[in-house]
């Protein structure tokens, strides 16, 4: 199966419908399944329930980094910036990882 996904994306959506609609990260994680490889589900899980878990330190962090909060359609790039803080700070992912080399070939 060829990873054409953002891991990091879906995770940051999840992390949205758990916060913003109140849905249970439980039953979002099952449905996922299908749209992401075997060896992704663990990453994914991780992502989602260690950010949900360190959530007001990251808030704390990222209120300290920003001038006013994201609101509306910005709130989808809080959550990435949540998720991508919470690898750099919680994982033993290096920090070379966190960006895909394909993501950044989108800036040039």
């Amino acid at each position: 199966m060829k990873n054409n996904y953002n891991l990091r994306s879906i995770a940051a959506q999840t992390i949205g419908q758990v916060l913003d609609q109140g849905q249970s990260l439980s039953t979002l994680l099952p449905a996922l399944n299908n749209k992401i490889s075997d060896k992704d589900r663990a990453l994914l899980q991780e992502l989602c329930f260690g950010t949900l878990r360190v959530l007001p330190q990251l808030e704390w962090c990222i209120q300290q980094l920003m001038a006013k909060p994201m609101v509306g359609k910005q709130r989808t790039l809080h959550y990435l910036l949540m998720v991508g803080m919470y690898q750099l700070l919680y994982t033993r992912i290096p920090a070379h990882a966190a960006w895909r080399k394909r993501s950044m070939a989108r800036w040039r």
